[in-house]
């Protein structure tokens, strides 16, 4: 059962204030509305720009320039590659997303798990009487953090009552479970047909599965575990989302069950830190050694993309990282060294660029709706062990064919337009901004249709990618992107 945090409560103020900041906007056309039906003309008007890729950024293998704005706090610095795909041609094509199929959640099944029995992922989340016992213990913690506060004036002190009764309650819910509690969770009584099933049947069913029905009302998922012989622990899971995406991921640990159910269907893996399952806190743990080359790693998962029939996805990016994810069960965690090696979908030589999902949220008559479509992408680990993790998440697929070889703006134009605007973009009225541009890529992105949300265009378009530097704390990310076409910024979180 999930137990109130008085943690969380009492941290809502001060959230609400470093929320409430502000960032200026610019003041320009270039960020306005977009006309679909004016972008397609311009894809087809040959006077907008040329048709063939290669001419686009004829005299730019680089891109270098610095300039800044003293009184906005922003310096901005591009030493950068300008990546161009080895193809003659762009096109704009309407999008939908695509299922996770039966078919394809029982060839991934045999893949990593033909040999497991399959058991039913709530299993992971079934009370013993240890587990309650630990509930116990947070829920008097936590009346003990909510007593603190008190005394150091942050909670008025008559909310008191509110929270000994909200104890009381749940102590008095977690005794009566602890009686009829097993010492030990039976894997037998949650055994897996290994198939989707509609989320309508989990309504109200149990704990573990009341989000699943929450967050996806109207979809399918699978949740599913082995038994954790010759202690290797592997989970299992799918969904087809229509609000939050579809995706499959498949985990293994020496450690336990990686929780890897969730409705978002995006890819997360790094940090240096993992649940322990049992607390509630966060901890440290001593890394694995990583011994397989690079180049090992990539043959691994150039396989596995082969032969699941993968192949309208080229190896994106391959880097070393630390994967620390939720452990839910089993015996001393540890902090893996990995290979995440990623792979984008790849339209005859050119990339759909990472960051290229689409999000709404806003109220539709009498309902507050809430969608995303995230980043289309498949994310692979590979340890000593082999490949221990798989992301498949939000595959596409294409509708039709809105401009075969579109017209491209040049680069010399595109790069004004990012001068233009992108110290206005990231100025800070109390941070000192320094942007660093180290790549610039030329591929494709999807943009919301006025609407609907069900499809979406997949443009070209202009990533400069680099570096934000907050006045020391700096991050990885994707500066701006310009729509390749009419030279509009692209906004990733709305999608347009």
């Amino acid at each position: 059962m999930k137990q109130r945090n008085f943690t969380i409560l009492l941290a809502g103020v001060a959230l609400a204030a470093v929320l409430s900041g502000c960032q200026k906007n610019p003041d320009s056309s270039i960020v306005k509305n977009k006309d679909f039906d004016k972008l397609i003309d311009q894809a087809k008007d040959e006077n907008n720009g040329v048709s063939d890729t290669q001419q686009v950024a004829e005299n730019y293998d680089t891109y270098k320039n610095s300039f800044s704005d003293e009184s906005l706090g922003v310096s901005v610095n591009v030493d950068a590659q300008v990546d161009i795909p080895q193809t003659d041609k762009l096109s704009i094509f309407r999008v939908k997303q695509k299922n996770i199929s039966q078919e394809f959640l029982h060839k991934i099944k045999e893949k990593f798990m033909s040999e497991d029995k399959l058991y039913d992922a709530a299993a992971t989340d079934a009370q013993t009487k240890r587990t309650i016992e630990q509930s116990m213990k947070e829920a008097k913690s936590q009346l003990d953090e909510a007593k603190q506060a008190i005394k150091d004036g942050e909670v008025e002190e008559e909310d008191l009552k509110v929270y000994q009764k909200e104890y009381d309650d749940t102590m008095k819910e977690l005794e009566e479970q602890y009686e009829t509690a097993p010492d030990k969770v039976d894997l037998e009584n949650y055994k897996s047909d290994g198939k989707f099933h509609k989320t309508s049947e989990f309504k109200d069913k149990n704990d573990f599965y009341n989000w699943v029905y929450d967050l996806n009302e109207n979809g399918e998922v699978f949740c599913g575990i082995n038994k954790g012989e010759n202690g290797i622990y592997k989970s299992l899971y799918a969904q087809n989302n229509e609000n939050y995406g579809n995706c499959l991921r498949y985990r293994e640990s020496r450690s336990g069950y990686i929780w890897n159910w969730s409705s978002m269907a995006d890819v997360s893996i790094q940090g240096k830190e993992m649940y322990s399952g049992d607390g509630g806190e966060y901890m440290q743990f001593k890394e694995n050694e990583l011994t397989i080359s690079e180049d090992d790693a990539k043959t691994l998962a150039d396989a596995f993309i082969s032969e699941e029939g993968l192949d309208d996805y080229k190896m994106y990016s391959c880097e070393k990282k630390q994967s620390a994810e939720d452990l839910r069960s089993g015996g001393d965690a540890t902090l893996d060294n990995i290979y995440l090696i990623t792979y984008m979908r790849n339209i005859n030589g050119a990339f759909v660029l990472p960051n290229s999902g689409k999000f709404q949220e806003g109220w539709q008559g009498q309902s507050y709706v809430k969608k995303v479509w995230p980043i289309e992408e498949i994310a692979i680990q590979v340890t000593d062990d082999g490949i221990i993790g798989v992301d498949y998440a939000s595959p596409i697929e294409t509708v039709d064919t809105v401009v075969e070889g579109a017209t491209l703006k040049q680069f010399d134009e595109i790069k004004g337009i990012f001068e233009n605007m992108v110290v206005a973009m990231y100025a800070d009225e109390e941070l000192k901004r320094e942007i660093k541009v180290d790549s610039v890529k030329l591929g494709y992105a999807i943009i919301s249709e006025e609407g609907t949300f069900d499809t979406g265009l997949l443009v070209p378009v202009w990533d400069f990618n680099g570096t934000v530097n907050d006045s020391g704390r700096i991050d990885e990310t994707s500066i701006m992107t310009i729509n390749a076409i009419d030279g509009t910024v692209i906004d990733r979180g709305l999608g347009y």
